[in-house]
């Protein structure tokens, strides 16, 4: 991999059943070799992280998958190490552990072994949208602010601070390659304008839209207005394929008064910096209401209720306190990973809060007990709870390992 580690598939194991693996290496004079078991989801469902109590958690094992080691930013393609990103926002991923990452103005994704490729906007365009394959694609607005895609990697919705895009390819297509991908404008201003306006995508404004998600189905797009403390709805009323006036914008819950309120809809209230979002298996929302020091939950008949953290700005696993939540993400196994301000990544599971790592700085790969940095932006394999997020201009994958 681009870490230098090498990986080898020794095949799968059913439930329940046990299996000997003989295997063996060449190894240059001098040089020496760790290994590692990797125990990671499938069909017989998730293999979540670790969690520790006001500690990095054992057994999670963190290595680059692409970006500077030191940190260093740029729009580079390449391999690993030789990756750059710059004004990285958001990031996203296939149930093949494909990640997509915003990139400025560009979209770009990296492969499991660790490949860049840019898809969309490679040119750093800005100005007024226009509609186009990965090649022609102009996004209006100042950054990408959200991504997020269905399992397959077929479907990918783009949020700027005002606009949202679907973009789509076929399965059979390189998903690596710009000319695969379509992407058109389905909500917001052509033009990078602001503003709070209900309506069909073409009438509708947004004002600083930033965490984004959708529906299994892919006919509800949920997005996070960031200073507005609403959370939207773009409903599909017609054609998935349609364009702006295919989709209508509204309201999903919120007052757009910032405070905190659970209750149904336009009732209840967030607070300021709402941002990460993610849906579960059973098409519940959860929100990062960073302001509120909560994370909250919006189920199918628009109740908002609190699921965690006490409202009191805190690290404490066994107080139950959260610290400026940010980021968000959410697996089969009900699992919700919160990034925070902080620098840490906490997991709410089982009604309790665990802490998977304490933030510092990165030096190498290892067990995210012996070294830490600082995490943002969150997705996971929701079919096998591998968790990828970024930082500055370098992403990674946290993964359970059995030393």
């Amino acid at each position: 991999t681009p870490s230098n580690q090498g990986i080898y598939d020794l095949g799968f194991l059913a439930q329940g059943a046990t299996v000997t693996k003989d295997v063996a290496f060449t190894v240059q004079f001098g040089a020496s070799m760790t290994f590692f078991v990797t125990v990671t989801g499938g069909t017989d469902g998730v293999v979540p992280l670790d969690g520790a109590k006001n500690a990095s958690a054992k057994n999670v094992y963190a290595r680059l998958l692409a970006g500077s080691p030191t940190g260093q930013t740029g729009n580079v393609d390449g391999v690993g190490g030789a990756a750059r990103f710059n004004n990285q926002n958001s990031i996203a991923v296939t149930n093949d552990d494909y990640v997509f990452a915003g990139s400025a103005q560009a979209i770009r994704i990296i492969a499991p072994d660790g490949t860049v490729r840019t898809i969309a906007n490679k040119s750093q365009s800005t100005g007024t949208s226009v509609d186009g394959n990965g090649n022609n694609v102009v996004f209006a607005g100042s950054l990408i602010r959200g991504l997020y895609t269905n399992r397959a990697g077929t479907t990918l919705v783009v949020s700027t601070g005002s606009t949202i895009y679907r973009g789509t390819r076929s399965p059979f297509s390189d998903i690596m390659d710009p000319n695969s991908w379509f992407f058109q404008r389905i909500a917001g201003s052509t033009d990078g304008s602001t503003g709070d306006v209900e309506g069909d995508g073409d009438t509708a404004r947004f004002s600083d839209v930033a965490g984004i998600c959708m529906s299994e189905d892919e006919s509800r797009i949920y997005a996070a207005c960031f200073s507005q403390a609403e959370i939207e709805l773009i409903e599909n009323r017609n054609s998935l394929t349609g364009g702006p006036t295919s989709w209508q914008c509204s309201v999903l819950a919120g007052s757009g008064t910032q405070g905190f309120a659970d209750g149904n809809g336009l009732s209840a209230q967030f607070g300021p910096g709402v941002q990460g979002l993610d849906v579960d298996r059973f098409g519940n929302l959860y929100v990062a209401d960073s302001g509120n020091s909560r994370i909250r939950k919006i189920d199918l008949e628009r109740n908002v209720t609190t699921v965690a953290g006490t409202g009191t700005d805190g690290n404490d696993d066994n107080a139950g306190t959260l610290s400026n939540a940010r980021y968000l993400a959410v697996d089969d196994s009900d699992s919700i990973y919160i990034a925070t301000s902080s620098a840490r990544i906490r997991v709410f599971r089982n009604g309790q809060l665990y802490t998977v790592m304490v933030a510092g700085s990165y030096s190498s790969d290892g067990f995210v007990e012996n070294f830490q940095f600082a995490p943002r932006h969150l997705a996971v394999n929701k079919s096998t709870g591998r968790l990828f997020t970024g930082n500055g201009g370098r992403v990674f994958s946290l993964e359970p390992l059995v030393p």
